[in-house]
């Protein structure tokens, strides 16, 4: 039985300060699997001196199809 090679991660995209993409190769840096490239998902850093917060919320309808819909939140507290 072999295993697929293909992630597809389901990243959490509400608390992100920037999306990197790298061409490759960075093997020296992040590995020997980052021959051609990678996305780095960078988090913003907590701030620990104040109240902060974000809601976002989505919706897809596909023809011939259903209809979807998505929220996501995101809050930190000192």
């Amino acid at each position: 039985m072999a295993i697929s090679s293909l992630v597809m991660p389901d990243a959490d995209l509400s608390d992100v300060e920037r999306v990197e993409v790298l061409k490759g190769p960075q093997g020296t840096l992040y590995g020997a699997s980052s021959l051609g490239g990678l996305v780095r998902i960078v988090s913003k850093r907590p701030d620990l001196n104040s109240f902060s917060g974000s809601v976002g919320i989505s919706g897809t309808d596909i023809d011939n199809g259903s209809s979807g819909y998505g929220a996501a939140r995101c809050s930190t507290c000192p």
